[in-house]
Parts: structure tokens; sequence; C-alpha cells
């Protein structure tokens, strides 16, 4: 019901219409998925591991420990201070003796090695 008290003033300019447009979402990075085999007194665990830009083999050890795909996992981040590299003192109770391979070839430092779509990256305790 108009309100009968209210008038219009016919040469009132009408107020613009605002379009305000939509934000556009920004795109996710996308992940990329690497499979993971941790070799230890214990057995032999293979799981994949996804992640995006910017991982390293040391980050992929830690998301796997966050997602429970690890028990324990202890990464010293001064121990290679020279080099620039962690060292990963502790998984799944085991110390100390790790060494990784990505695709059969061994990288300097778990720090210093991003890994690619579908490589194979190997913990091995001796």
């Amino acid at each position: 019901i108009p309100d009968p008290t209210l008038t219009l003033d016919p040469t009132a300019t009408p107020l613009p219409v605002v379009d305000t447009p939509t934000p556009t979402p920004t795109p996710e990075p996308p992940v990329t998925t690497v499979t993971v085999e941790i070799s230890s007194p214990d057995g032999v665990s293979t799981f994949p591991v996804g992640f995006t830009a910017c991982t390293n083999v040391c980050d992929l050890l830690q998301k796997a420990k966050n997602e429970g795909k690890l028990k324990s996992l202890t990464i010293d981040y001064d121990y290679l201070k020279t080099f620039k590299s962690a060292y990963v003192l502790e998984i799944n109770g085991y110390r100390n003796n790790w060494v990784f391979t990505a695709n059969g070839t061994s990288p300097l430092g778990c720090s210093l090695y991003q890994p690619k779509s579908g490589d194979l990256i190997v913990w091995k305790y001796l």
C-alpha cells in the first residue's frame, strides 16, 4: 500500500543503478600426487601424498604424518646448515640412518628436492 503522505518530485533525477561485478574466484593450485614408500624393520608401506607447488620431500613427510600415514616423525631443520637442508631424525619410531631416493637417485637433502607429479620417493632405514 503506497504511503499517501509521501510525495515524489517529478523533476528529481533518479539514482544510477550500480552494477556490482561478481568477484572472480581465485583458482586453487593444482594438486600433484607422488608415491611415498617407507622401508623399515616393520616392513614396507606405500601410500600416495598429494601436494601443491613449493613443496619439498621433508614437507611431504610432514603432510603424510598430519594425514595419519606415519605414526611419528622428527625432522631437524638445523642439522645441515651448511647445505641449507633438513635432516630426518626419526620415522615411525626408528631413529637416524634414514636415506631417501627420488626415482632411484639420491638428492642432496629432503628439503632441497622438489618432487614432481608421479615421483616415487623411497625412505629406507639402514
